[in-house]
């Protein structure tokens, strides 16, 4: 269901919920499962699969991620300097393609850390030097996000201290 307009649902796709051994005395939920987003995907039997995506934190703490940002960022990493592993935190205020790499003095891409598509909301990235055989240094990282509502793009710098 795209449910992007609550007013007017539109089915786009199908989903069969029987088990492979046909039953269908079996009336429960089959799995249930939760992304950093916010969204909730459910299936149960006679209603097929559901997406839910709230606009309110579901286990009732404030600042958890389930609510999407306003905006796209790109944070500082922390910690910087780093040795080995850092993290990278950003933002996506809806569902975007997001290209993050990492770049050296000379501007080569020495790392691709993210090529793909993800849902609005918070996100932080871990990064360990030791994967992309990084040598002490300072490094450039920048994301760059494409979606149906705008681009964004940042940079910002990093230090690695081995």
């Amino acid at each position: 269901m795209n449910i992007s307009d609550p007013s007017n649902p539109i089915e786009v796709a199908w989903y069969d919920t029987y088990p492979s051994s046909n039953s269908a005395s079996y009336s429960g939920c089959w799995g249930v499962y939760k992304f950093a987003s916010g969204k909730i995907i459910g299936s149960d039997m006679s209603s097929g699969l559901f997406v839910i995506k709230t606009t309110f934190p579901l286990t009732g703490i404030a600042g958890n991620n389930n609510i999407s940002p306003d905006d796209y960022t790109l944070s500082q990493n922390y910690p910087n300097p780093f040795n080995p592993s850092t993290k990278i935190s950003f933002s996506l205020k809806d569902n975007s393609f997001v290209s993050l790499k990492i770049y050296d003095l000379q501007g080569r891409i020495v790392a691709n850390v993210i090529n793909d598509r993800r849902d609005g909301g918070n996100y932080e990235v871990s990064v360990d030097a030791n994967n992309f055989g990084l040598s002490s240094g300072t490094y450039f990282y920048k994301i760059q996000i494409n979606s149906d509502n705008g681009n964004f793009t940042d940079t910002k710098k990093m230090f690695l201290i081995k």
